[in-house]
């Protein structure tokens, strides 16, 4: 009697765990897989929901829908596109202005939206994170830019 109170306590705190994080992914329309995000993942998922769009028909890696911010979407900045490394393609593509007073801070921040939707659409399908390594220079770039600026 008492083992099948513990299973069953079990199999309600299992059930009642997994629609959270099935909730918490599947409003991004970038979010196309079934592998469960980690919590940092799905929180940036949440966040940009209503900030980036999808195309219904264009698709970039992993299947992941090309994603829209602002005027910037994935496909015209797609690392994977590129001949050089990852990140050499970012030390290209997301350079500063210079002077650093004219680095478009808006850019960056659509440049970086779009690289972390589509980083959390991958992960969602369980792809290849070769997206980490523009997308984290990005970040670094913004932050310096907006902390010096």
């Amino acid at each position: 009697m008492h083992s099948h109170a513990i299973t069953l306590f079990s199999l309600l705190s299992l059930g009642a765990a997994t629609p959270i994080i099935a909730n918490r992914q599947a409003n991004a329309c970038f979010v196309v897989g079934n592998t469960a995000l980690p919590a940092e993942v799905a929180d940036v998922a949440t966040s940009l929901e209503n900030t980036v769009t999808c195309s219904a028909t264009a698709k970039t890696l992993s299947n992941v829908p090309d994603v829209t911010s602002g005027g910037v979407t994935f496909s015209s900045i797609d690392f994977s596109k590129s001949p050089d490394s990852p990140l050499a393609f970012a030390l290209k593509e997301f350079a500063t202005a210079n002077p650093l007073a004219n680095t478009d801070l808006q850019q960056f921040q659509d440049s970086l939206n779009v690289y972390l939707a589509t980083e959390a659409g991958i992960r969602s399908t369980g792809g290849n994170l070769a997206i980490k390594v523009p997308k984290f220079f990005l970040q670094m770039q913004r932050l310096g830019s907006r902390l010096i600026i």
